[in-house]
């Protein structure tokens, strides 16, 4: 991931995180959303079946802000972020995030810049993506 042509956060095999927060986040259990990352078995096993975790497999995680999963295109050609966390609070969220996650997982975390333009490159290598709602 790139800001302003500068590398700020590189993973290998691991989990890219979008990370938004809407208006009606304001109670979120960010020790349970981050418990349920890195402990959700998404990793093939020997076998191929989804049996292992983040933390079994060694995997890294990138964590990168980004307000626009909130964004509604239900109604015109332009997308609204009404429903996203204003920015000051988003930010005070994410920050929280990231030392839940700093507290309870002990291996590689790379995240991204609140607020910057980032670009983000991903090899996609499985058979899904999925969106955590809590």
């Amino acid at each position: 991931m790139w800001v302003d042509k500068q590398i700020v956060g590189n993973i290998g095999s691991g989990l890219l995180l979008l990370v938004g927060f809407s208006c009606e986040d304001q109670k979120i259990d960010l020790q349970r959303v981050v418990s349920k990352v890195i402990n959700l078995r998404v990793f093939e096993d020997s076998s191929g079946k989804l049996q292992n975790s983040i933390i079994e497999t060694g995997g890294q995680i990138l964590v990168v802000p980004q307000f626009t999963l909130y964004a509604n295109t239900k109604r015109g050609r332009r997308p609204d972020f009404v429903e996203s966390m204003p920015a000051a609070l988003a930010k005070v969220y994410f920050e929280s995030f990231l030392l839940q996650f700093e507290a309870d997982f002990s291996g590689v975390l790379e995240k991204g810049v609140f607020g910057a333009d980032m670009k983000v490159s991903l090899v996609n290598d499985g058979p899904f993506t999925l969106m955590l709602e809590f």
